[in-house]
């Protein structure tokens, strides 16, 4: 007995066997011209009303992209392929190509919630796909500046100026000719700035060998390495001398917000008061120390 998988095109159908595992050759063996191959569809699971659903949401080709596409762009779902591969696809190929410093988009959505409501709820979301190609130099961005103090750095964006710090570079937001993505990438206590995204990955003998990006070389393996793009820079500019091992802040250009001035100014406020009473308290211990009993209260100073 035998069941099937599923059909292909109308000319292929895949099964699976019970029991041992046979080849093509034992089927046709058992499959003589001539025979018919008896098909019937059993459907025993949960009805459509409590069923779920998983949704994908492509939308449709960007006229404005085709120049780009190599190939008009195809919808994958279901078949693996080569019987090796273990997973479901469920993805678009958008077949275009993208040359270093382009940037390519598409918005999908996935939707997920009863299957019964696929229908009338997917369509709303069609309108919010979007499909769009950039080709390097044509997106604006804004200025991307870093600033540091000591070991520490921060960055300030557009028109904002940093409250601390000596301004060390100015890059750009978006990829940019003659620019280089500059990244902050760290590996347990050790951190690096600049072009090279794979500076803490293990070394390679050739160039063939794989690039183990996710691995800290010569770290435990429990130890991953973070990255977080800071923006686009000349790749030989002013950001190439950055030390390493600096520490990246997020708010490091921040100012403070009125609250923390007002808290900070009332500290400040506070200490100077208690070092006065200090300096009280001491020169009373020393009017003590240098006077006559019968002439102590009379030479008393008064706390300001």
């Amino acid at each position: 007995e035998h069941h099937i998988a599923r059909a292909w095109c109308g000319t292929h159908i895949y099964y699976c066997t019970e029991g041992e595992d046979i080849d093509a050759e034992k089927i046709n063996e058992n499959f003589l011209g001539g025979d018919e191959i008896l098909v019937s569809h059993v459907n025993d699971g949960k009805p459509k009303d409590e069923n779920l659903a998983l949704t994908l949401i492509y939308g449709n080709e960007n006229p404005s992209v085709h120049p780009d596409r190599w190939a008009n762009s195809r919808l994958r779902f279901g078949k693996i392929g080569d019987r090796r591969r273990d997973g479901t696809i469920f993805t678009v190929n958008s077949r275009v190509d993208v040359e270093g410093g382009d940037v390519y988009l598409h918005r999908q959505h996935i939707m997920t919630g009863d299957l019964s409501a696929v229908e009338s709820d997917a369509p709303a979301w069609l309108p919010d796909t979007y499909e769009d190609m950039f080709h390097l130099g044509e997106l604006e961005g804004r200025d991307i500046k870093l600033y540091a103090e000591e070991d520490t750095f921060g960055v300030a964006i557009g028109e904002d100026s940093c409250y601390q710090g000596e301004l060390l570079c100015i890059g750009r937001s978006v990829p940019s000719i003659d620019m280089v993505p500059y990244f902050f990438i760290t590996c347990g206590n050790n951190s690096y700035i600049g072009p090279d995204n794979y500076h803490f990955s293990p070394p390679r003998e050739t160039d063939q060998d794989t690039i183990r990006s996710y691995v800290c070389d010569g770290e435990s393996n429990d130890i991953r390495p973070t990255w977080k793009l800071l923006g686009y820079f000349k790749e030989a500019g002013e950001c190439s001398q950055i030390f390493d091992n600096a520490n990246y802040v997020e708010d490091f250009c921040e100012a403070p917000s009125k609250a923390e001035a007002l808290m900070e100014d009332n500290t400040t406020a506070c200490e100077g008061k208690w070092q006065t009473f200090v300096a009280f308290i001491q020169n009373l211990f020393n009017t003590f120390l240098a006077s006559p009993a019968e002439n102590l209260f009379s030479r008393i100073p008064l706390f300001p």
